[in-house]
């Protein structure tokens, strides 16, 4: 087989030596070449920029999906957190049990991070572990207050449920210790949630003392009501000497006050009734007798009076309504003629009642018999010369007598001259009444300084009464206090004046007046509440000042005290008994509103309104005389 030779040495193959060329390759280019070499470099960086890429692309679609699932995360973590935030009172016991249930739920959703990257997996985790510190922190926090809450609420439930079987059992001194001994433990429970030691304590002992007088006062109040008035008095007699009654707030003084009034106003009552029936209408004779009482003190002594000028004031206005019907009718009957009045009717007239009626039926017989009476020219010549002053002095019967029965009723100059007698009436009455005015300015001047001095002692009362009644600083304990002293105010300035200087004893009877019960269809409420334009902390009128003047349009607001209390003491009702407004507004309208100005007081209503720089129109007119009769009912004339 043929043997390639092999090289002995570098530079020769086999026995042949070899010699390198001597032009220099090393400089040699082949710009194709070339060009492929850099177009290989190129493509190797291409490579290795896509496999980068696709790196990073990896890289931000991990980064995304744990983006997208934190993002589902914290959605689902708000919903719950809310969810549960929003449950209060004992719907949030066991919330936090509840989000960590629904967390793992949510661990479920969003996987632990089982498969993924390494690096992914420690953040999913990290993230899982923040997660559930953010639902499950303040959704814990959320349970634990509103079990605080929660149990708060039920210790005062309970607290409130033992005042209120206190109070309808306030016949019963087992009933009332019970739930006294039941206030003390809640109490102790309830000051234990919010303090300790010392603290919880004091602030036991507190509560107690707030609901123990609470409860003493209500049923000292529901015992008046129920006209239990012996036990009412054992009640508040038990409070102090238990000293149950808290004498800062005002509970044990408005026991005291609402005890004493009743126990006064019934003693009061019957002391008034018996000197009626004993003296009847003889006030000297009864008044008598009650000043020279040693068994009553001086306040029960002056609502003894009371009682007794009402029920004569009554028996009296009824006396006089009947005779002025008797009287109306018989001069109504007296126009038929013919003998229409019998002489037992005119017999039963007072005064000169009954000579104006026979002038009226002698007037009306003579027409009838003559066909027409003819007017009296001697007579009609005479009144025609007569000065106002000059009619003025006449008598009614004077009148008729010397005038009116001779002039004719045909061609009208009887009823004229009628009508000129009455205007006279009406010039004279206003003529005493200016003299009247300018005698008693020196008596005013005499009382000025005693009315100034009942403005000291008025706000002084005011003031205490105000805060004993309302402890509390919110918007409705502001509203009431409010109202209590516009009333209180309006029934001062009305009452206190340099005529009539009120004393203290009838700035007391007045305010504890003010806080007695009204009732307007079922509701209750005190006497201030509707006798001014009350309105709630939201700025309303109240549903009892709002009926008060429905039902009672006919009287000023300042008058409407005027007219309860007038109701009272004509219905024998006492000051702790609630009337029916609807009541009271019928019987005004009946005895007041319907009432007509007397002719013969529009002069003297005139000269007034002008003198104060008024309008003389009908509704002033109008006004003055309901408020003239409110003085009257006031001072016991009606």
């Amino acid at each position: 087989m043929p043997r390639v030779p092999q090289p002995v040495q570098p530079g020769q193959v086999g026995d042949v030596p070899i010699h390198t060329a001597k032009q220099d390759f090393q400089s040699f280019d082949v710009p194709l070449l070339k060009g492929n070499s850099d177009a290989l470099k190129e493509g190797a960086a291409g490579l290795l920029g896509v496999r980068d890429a696709l790196v990073e692309s990896k890289r931000l679609d991990e980064d995304l999906t744990l983006l997208e699932t934190q993002e589902t995360g914290d959605a689902r973590a708000r919903e719950i957190t809310q969810g549960e935030l929003a449950n209060m009172g004992g719907k949030a016991i066991g919330a936090t049990e509840r989000a960590q249930d629904l967390y793992d739920t949510l661990v479920d959703e969003l996987g632990d991070g089982s498969g993924m990257p390494a690096a992914a997996a420690i953040a999913h985790k990290k993230y899982l572990r923040g997660l559930q510190n953010t639902i499950l922190s303040p959704v814990a926090n959320h349970e634990r207050t509103q079990k605080q809450a929660h149990a708060q609420k039920m210790i005062d439930t309970s607290i409130a449920s033992a005042i209120d079987k206190g109070i309808s059992g306030y016949l019963s001194d087992e009933t009332l210790d019970t739930q006294i001994d039941l206030i003390e433990q809640r109490a102790k429970n309830r000051a234990e949630l919010s303090a300790s030691g010392e603290d919880a304590k004091q602030l036991a002992a507190e509560l107690v003392g707030t609901s123990t007088s609470t409860m003493y006062l209500q049923a000292i109040k529901l015992a008046l009501k129920d006209k239990k008035t012996v036990r009412a008095a054992q009640l508040l007699e038990d409070a102090r000497t238990k000293n149950l009654l808290d004498g800062s707030n005002g509970d044990l003084l408005s026991a005291e006050t609402a005890v004493n009034a009743t126990t006064q106003d019934e003693i009061a009552l019957s002391v008034g009734i018996d000197l009626f029936g004993t003296h009847g209408q003889d006030s000297t004779a009864a008044l008598g007798e009650l000043d020279a009482r040693t068994d009553l003190d001086a306040a029960t002594k002056n609502a003894a009076e009371v009682k007794y000028e009402s029920r004569r004031s009554k028996a009296d206005a009824e006396k006089t309504r009947a005779t002025q019907d008797h009287f109306e009718g018989a001069m109504e009957a007296a126009q038929g003629g013919n003998g229409s009045v019998s002489a037992a009717d005119l017999a039963l007239m007072e005064g000169d009642d009954a000579r104006k009626v026979q002038l009226e039926m002698q007037y009306w017989d003579d027409d009838r018999a003559s066909g027409g009476i003819i007017t009296d020219r001697t007579a009609k010549r005479a009144w025609d010369g007569m000065s106002k002053t000059e009619r003025g002095a006449l008598t009614y019967v004077q009148f008729l007598e010397q005038y009116g029965n001779k002039f004719s009723n045909i061609d009208g100059f009887r009823d004229k001259a009628t009508e000129d007698w009455r205007l006279a009436q009406d010039s004279r009455l206003a003529t005493e009444t200016t003299e009247g005015r300018r005698l008693s300015k020196l008596e005013l001047a005499a009382n000025k300084s005693a009315a100034t001095n009942a403005r000291t002692s008025f706000n002084r009362i005011v003031e205490a009464r105000k805060t004993a009644m309302y402890t509390g600083t919110t918007a409705s304990d502001k509203a009431h206090k409010a109202t209590f002293v516009e009333a209180a105010e309006l029934e001062f300035r009305d009452r206190n004046t340099n005529e009539n200087p009120m004393s203290d004893a009838d700035m007391m009877s007045m305010i504890n007046a003010l806080t007695n019960r009204i009732t307007i269809g079922g509701d209750e409420f005190q006497t201030f509440n509707v006798i001014t334009n009350a309105r709630d902390e939201d700025g309303d009128v109240l549903k009892g000042s709002a009926e008060a003047g429905a039902l009672m349009s006919g009287v000023d607001v300042e008058d409407r005290f005027e007219v309860i209390q007038w109701y009272r003491k004509e219905h024998g009702i006492s000051a702790n008994e609630a009337v029916r407004l609807e009541d009271v507004g019928a019987y005004f309208h009946d005895n007041i509103t319907m009432s007509i100005t007397p002719a013969e007081l529009v002069p003297v209503i005139h000269e007034m309104l002008v003198e104060h720089g008024r309008s003389t129109s009908a509704a002033n007119v109008r006004q003055e005389y309901l408020t003239f009769l409110m003085r009257q009912i006031r001072e016991g004339a009606l």
